[in-house]
């Protein structure tokens, strides 16, 4: 399927839509209903991810002005808002995570 670029196609017929959990590019809005979407089929981890240089006016696309830069402080507090608040979220490091995993590994492996 990605041979063809078949994503890439479908997105821009409107068949599909193509997500990142990043203020790069898409809005809380998308990044909450996203997250609601993955949540109900569930998933249980989310990785949010931007570059920092994104962070200083002018050094990317997505922040050319300090209007661009409080509008994409905006839609990461309104995500991160929604997801420890109303989703109930916890931050985690990846080492955390990889414990997790690990322990869920070990109760899985004790059950056969």
């Amino acid at each position: 399927m990605r041979s063809v670029h078949l994503p890439g196609i479908f997105a821009r017929l409107g068949l599909l839509e193509r997500i990142r959990l990043s203020p790069e590019g898409q809005g809380a809005d998308d990044h909450i209903r996203l997250t609601k979407a993955m949540w109900d089929d569930g998933f249980d981890v989310f990785s949010y991810t931007y570059h920092s240089p994104s962070l200083v006016p002018g050094h990317t696309p997505y922040v050319r002005s300090p209007a661009d830069l409080d509008r994409f402080l905006d839609h990461m507090d309104r995500y991160f808002d929604f997801f420890f608040n109303e989703l109930g979220g916890r931050a985690a490091t990846p080492l955390t995570l990889y414990q997790q995993w690990q322990d869920r590994g070990k109760i899985w492996a004790a059950d056969l």
